[in-house]
């Protein structure tokens, strides 16, 4: 579907300014945010849960494409500044992965979510999609519906879990040494501070000297080495949860990636295996149809005439011909 949208393959959106709203008699106080596309100037305000239902109403409409996935939903803490800024962070990766699928796009509730000012006629349109129960109403990146159930793609769907399981691996090792980092990062932090409250000390027990030692006023070399203790610590700090909002975040969204393209390549892989399943039922029903030789019984297309003889005489032809809507 051609949209005003699907002609910006450079469209960008951006997501700011969380607000805490009160909601309605029937609803609690929730986080709204500013939702900006990028060249179009369109700005308008969303919720999560409004990318809740943009992403089932693609998942239903698009079962082919890889959708996706949406930061986990949470109850308690929702309104912590941390938590908030963690899942504007990771909307906005849901939100621009969505743009750099072609069809995705495309799809016109993609772009209602994106500039309409509100969506409740929208939503009422979206809720009544179905999902596609034939291969010609399932399309993929350009426009065709591709069917092949030959060693091929399932050679391919093999390769593709496996990839999978080693970057989920690879994911999973990276999370683990960040979270290290994280953690020595802080105990560094309030090292330093030790480090610091001790140099105090040293400096509180020099100035009660008597004069007749003779210890040099060193004053100015403990405030400096407070001043960079303290910046030291304060840097470490910073880095540690800059490495915790943003590193941990990406690791967290690609994670729900892998699990999002892993459930996709299973339902196709259950859908490829029904198919195989009913084949093998039908190609059964059709010899059972040939041994009997009545083309009556063949469930052919009414609109056309058959000859017989010539049918019999071709197991082949008959084949694609039986159970015509089948």
């Amino acid at each position: 579907e051609v949209t005003e949208l699907s002609k910006k393959s450079n469209a960008y959106v951006s997501i700011t300014d969380p607000k805490t709203e009160s909601g309605t008699t029937f609803s609690g106080k929730f986080v709204s945010y500013q939702v900006t596309t990028r060249p179009l100037s369109w700005s308008t305000r969303r919720r999560f849960n409004d990318f809740k239902w943009l992403r089932g109403v693609l998942a239903t409409m698009y079962p082919t494409a890889m959708i996706p996935p949406l930061p986990d939903a949470k109850t308690s803490g929702r309104f912590e500044q941390e938590f908030i800024m963690s899942r504007l962070s990771l909307l906005e990766k849901f939100i621009n992965a969505v743009l750099r699928n072609d069809l995705l796009r495309s799809c016109k509730f993609v772009e209602g979510f994106l500039r309409s000012e509100t969506l409740q006629s929208l939503k009422s349109e979206g809720d009544k999609a179905k999902k596609p129960k034939i291969i010609e109403e399932m399309v993929c990146r350009n426009g065709e519906a591709p069917v092949s159930t030959d060693e091929t793609s399932t050679e391919l769907t093999g390769e593709m879990m496996r990839y999978l399981e080693q970057i989920e691996m690879a994911y999973l090792k990276a999370k683990k040494i960040a979270k290290v980092v994280v953690a020595e990062s802080q105990t560094l932090a309030n090292n330093m501070i030790l480090l610091r409250d001790a140099l105090d000390e040293i400096h509180d027990v020099q100035k009660t000297a008597p004069e007749e030692v003779g210890v040099k006023d060193m004053s100015a070399v403990f405030d400096e080495s407070r001043a960079m203790t303290d910046k030291w610590a304060a840097q470490l700090l910073d880095h540690a949860t800059i490495m915790q909002n943003y590193l941990l975040d990406f690791m967290r969204y690609n994670g729900h990636e892998v699990d999002s393209t892993r459930d996709t390549i299973k339902s196709q892989k259950s859908v490829e295996q029904d198919f195989g399943r009913k084949t093998e039922r039908l190609r059964e029903k059709k010899e059972k149809m040939w041994k009997v030789g009545d083309i009556s019984k063949w469930e052919l297309d009414p609109r056309n005439n058959y000859d017989r003889d010539e049918l019999l005489q071709d197991k082949e032809k008959s084949f694609t011909l039986m159970s015509y809507k089948d």
